[in-house]
């Protein structure tokens, strides 16, 4: 790997406990919320519109997570800086979707690029999950997670020599 071509791949692994681990707390959550309304409320509409609301936040809450959650990013992507483009690599075989007239575009232009968004998010159990999606014009890909620090930074590093822009988000806990 030269200098020119940086290839990362997002984790799965660990991210998946991650958010199994999160699932089961926010339906545990409600499950102790149910079981204590039904101590403290008797009248049975109140309970049930307390109930519902609260499934209906928690259900909300689930999607949330699991639309933008590390797993659900790309596998593969190689930022080529001599080229300067970013190449979205399939996630098991690069000639997938190779032969498919309608398939999403694979590779981005550095000049089409309004700016990189940088998102940090630091794990309880597990360690931090670094990410990074691509912004122009009204559309946001999500281009890689990592959970190494040192790829993450690396990254960084020639994106601000190549000129791209990285803006970076709070620290969110995940």
């Amino acid at each position: 790997m030269s200098q020119e071509t940086l290839i990362l791949r997002s984790p799965t692994a660990g991210l998946w406990a991650r958010l199994l681990a999160q699932f089961i707390v926010y339906w545990l959550g409600y499950l102790c919320f149910i079981f204590i309304i039904s101590g403290v409320m008797l009248d049975i509409v109140l309970w049930s519109t307390a109930a519902l609301s609260a499934l209906v936040f928690v259900c909300y809450a689930t999607y949330q997570l699991l639309k933008n959650h590390p797993v659900t990013w790309l596998k593969k992507v190689e930022f080529d800086f001599a080229l300067r483009q970013i190449q979205l690599l399939d996630r098991a075989h690069r000639s997938k979707t190779e032969d498919i007239l309608d398939a999403p575009e694979r590779t981005i232009s550095f000049s089409e690029i309004d700016c990189l968004y940088s998102e940090p998010h630091m794990g309880v159990i597990f360690g931090p999950v670094y990410r990074l999606s691509a912004v122009f014009g009204d559309r946001k890909i999500k281009l890689v997670a990592t959970n190494s620090p040192k790829e993450y930074m690396r990254l960084l590093l020639y994106c601000n020599r190549s000129g791209l822009v990285v803006r970076k988000s709070k620290l969110r806990r995940i």
